[in-house]
């Protein structure tokens, strides 16, 4: 068996509001985040990890479906 400890420094956002609160953590190899939403309460509403052209085509769906 082999263990391996990996130290990295990434950024985390968190963007609260309208009783939601979004918190992306970059990668360690800045390829992408992992995406949380959470309530008021703390339950999570949405959690996932995407690249960040993922994150690019999501976000571009969110604008395209506001303008509707």
């Amino acid at each position: 068996m082999k263990l391996e400890e990996f130290k990295t420094n990434v950024k985390e956002v968190t963007v609260t509001g309208k009783g939601i609160t979004a918190t992306l953590t970059q990668w360690g190899n800045m390829e992408g985040v992992n995406l949380m939403v959470t309530n008021d309460n703390l339950s999570v509403r949405m959690a996932g990890a995407f690249t960040w052209d993922e994150i690019t085509i999501i976000a571009t769906a969110v604008v395209a479906a506001q303008s509707i």
